[in-house]
């Protein structure tokens, strides 16, 4: 039977790191928890739980989710790994060994569906790598942070489901996850000013943190939707930006006729597609 590592990244998470860890113990061999930080009872609760899969690992916060990553990738002791982050549990009737026992050859990576649970109760759901083999992968990106292959291609397979309650409004706002994203974003781009995925969550975590406008005015983060060719990217990148300026629609409108013409026009184009 194969063997199964899973780590978790944590920080003040007194309120779900036990579901988080005790979600995980019927599936895997190993649990490694990499606290960056914790001010709370986190650390406290991991020590109750009396498990020898548990490891419990301290690493100093540097502001880059990518080196948290990797360290904890460093400490895995098996082929395959899985990571949930600490406000998220795996669904108790998926069988992760089967699912990677049974998957095709060549597969190197599981993407489970992660569903978000919102203030209203309401469901969002997506796919993302989340299970795969230690040694074929590592991290880059201070935030949104991407699973990188060393050489081969992501080969994914989607059969599980996770569910996600971190962004419900209370705890986005107790931990001032809005601005911590945004600053890190611009990290992202500043080290890497043509990744058009960096560039999209950029424009993203503008939309959504208040004071945004402080670090980049809104005509210079308008300009960036002209770095980005990749058409889900850019739907994703107005789709935000719409929102942000929902009631302020002759601001959006006048930011936009400054742009260059091929991007004024894939933009109206895709509003024009919204509104149908």
């Amino acid at each position: 039977m194969v063997k199964l590592s899973s780590y978790i990244i944590c920080k003040n998470e007194e309120e779900s790191i036990k579901d988080a860890i005790l979600s995980l113990f019927n599936h895997v061999d190993e649990i490694i928890v990499v606290d960056t930080g914790s001010k709370d009872e986190t650390i406290n609760i991991i020590k109750s739980i009396k498990s020898k899969l548990i490891k419990l690992y301290h690493f100093e916060w540097d502001d880059d989710f990518s080196s948290a990553r990797n360290f904890a990738l460093s400490q895995v002791s098996y082929e395959w790994v899985i990571t949930i982050d600490a406000d998220e549990i795996i669904k108790e009737q998926f069988n992760l060994k089967e699912v990677i026992l049974s998957a095709p050859e060549g597969t190197n990576a599981i993407c489970p569906y992660i569903v978000s649970v919102t203030e209203d109760k309401k469901e969002k759901g997506y796919s993302i790598p989340r299970m795969f083999k230690t040694s074929d992968f590592y991290y880059y990106g201070y935030v949104h942070e991407q699973l990188t292959p060393y050489n081969s291609k992501i080969q994914c397979l989607s059969q599980i489901y996770i569910i996600h309650s971190g962004y419900k409004n209370d705890i986005i706002i107790n931990k001032n996850k809005l601005k911590r994203n945004f600053l890190l974003s611009l990290s992202n781009y500043q080290e890497d000013l043509f990744d058009e995925f960096f560039i999209m969550y950029l424009i993203i975590d503008w939309t959504l943190y208040i004071n945004s406008d402080k670090y980049i005015t809104p005509s210079d983060i308008f300009k960036k939707l002209t770095k980005i060719n990749n058409e889900n990217y850019f739907k994703k990148a107005i789709d935000a930006l719409l929102a942000r300026y929902f009631n302020e629609l002759d601001t959006f409108i006048s930011i936009m006729s400054s742009l260059d013409n091929p991007t004024k026009i894939k933009a109206i184009k895709y509003i024009e597609v919204c509104d149908d």
